[in-house]
């Protein structure tokens, strides 16, 4: 779904926006967070700005709830490795297969490894040929006193081993389109604009950049062929009770499928998305997570429906300008459609 593509580029809106911000900090989200001091200035100016982000495969639509003098966290992300955090899953779909061929009892199977019904999803999904995620959403917030409506676009497609993704964005304060292509050992990205009265229709991409894969994950942290920027595993899931953003992990049938809620570890399931945001927000440090959550439906063979999530975040644009950030988003998800990748210029329908 992603993300329009990581529109936190909002946050550099909101540092011309004001000079005065609130002073108040926020709790340490895990233990490899360092306080910084907060600013001796007292002036405070409520703000509320709209800020999106696509994920790869969904869409992401940020919060701002206020904008305040940098009392935040700082999480150092650069002695993580992401290798030492996920799972060996090469035989996890021998394992459903399994399950299924038994009777399909997957919530008795899989009750002490929730995290691995949402890869068992991921990885049934990626197999198909043809593949289809589409999001679309709108960011409603107050900034200054004016009401701002931020209209969000996202589309994903696979075609055999062709690879696209779009991310579109329209506010009065924003406008910005993205689209990638990715075939054989590079990606492609191009940058620009959407139509102003049309949130649907790029309106010019004029800036391009070509990665080698390895560079995009990188810059990105993932390819296009990867369903989820989260990191989802045994090391990254709250398997307890833990309920930050108010819905501990659970798994249960759901009508004719099922639906797997997931409370994720604010610091390490994001690794790779914090490279994102970075790349593309001009952030003045890594942002700092209090919580993460996923949801995912899926039908009665664990087949990927859709995906929403939920998080919330500190996110600093200056020395002495930062900003909580709440996301929601939700993404649905199609397979074995005629889904073609669409010219550089080709408008997207949008559902």
């Amino acid at each position: 779904m992603t993300k329009p593509l990581y529109y936190l580029r909002w946050l550099r809106k909101a540092k011309n926006m004001s000079e005065n911000v609130a002073t108040k900090k926020i709790e340490n989200p895990s233990e490899t967070l360092k306080a910084r001091k907060p600013s001796k200035k007292s002036t405070i100016i409520s703000l509320s700005i709209v800020a999106v982000s696509a994920i790869g495969l969904g869409l992401g639509a940020g919060f701002f709830l206020h904008n305040q003098l940098a009392g935040g966290v700082i999480t150092d992300y650069t002695g993580i490795n992401t290798n030492t955090l996920v799972d060996d899953d090469s035989t996890l779909l021998k394992t459903y297969q399994s399950v299924k061929k038994s009777g399909g009892d997957y919530v008795k199977a899989f009750a002490d490894k929730p995290y691995q019904v949402a890869n068992i999803s991921f990885q049934l999904y990626t197999a198909h040929e043809h593949c289809f995620a589409q999001g679309k959403g709108v960011g409603k917030a107050v900034a200054l006193g004016f009401a701002v409506n931020q209209q969000i676009r996202s589309t994903v497609i696979k075609d055999g081993t062709k690879y696209f993704e779009e991310s579109l964005s329209l506010s009065s304060a924003v406008n910005l389109a993205d689209r990638m292509y990715q075939e054989g050992d590079q990606v492609i990205r191009h940058e620009g604009k959407v139509d102003s009265k049309n949130v649907e229709v790029p309106a010019n991409l004029d800036k391009t950049t070509t990665y080698t894969l390895e560079d995009y994950a990188k810059a990105m942290g993932r390819d296009l062929d990867n369903p989820c920027i989260y990191i989802v595993s045994s090391k990254t899931t709250y398997t307890d009770s833990t309920a930050k953003s108010g819905a501990a992990t659970s798994f249960a049938k759901d009508g004719d499928g099922y639906r797997l809620e997931l409370e994720l570890n604010p610091t390490y399931s994001i690794v790779n998305y914090v490279k994102q945001m970075q790349t593309i927000s001009s952030l003045y440090s890594q942002p700092s997570f209090q919580y993460v959550h996923l949801s995912i439906s899926m039908d009665s063979d664990l087949n990927l429906k859709s995906l929403s999530t939920h998080e919330y975040y500190w996110a600093a644009t200056s020395a002495t300008v930062g900003s909580y950030v709440e996301g929601t988003l939700t993404t649905t998800y199609q397979t074995d459609g005629n889904y073609t990748i669409p010219e550089l210029m080709t408008p997207i329908t949008y559902a």
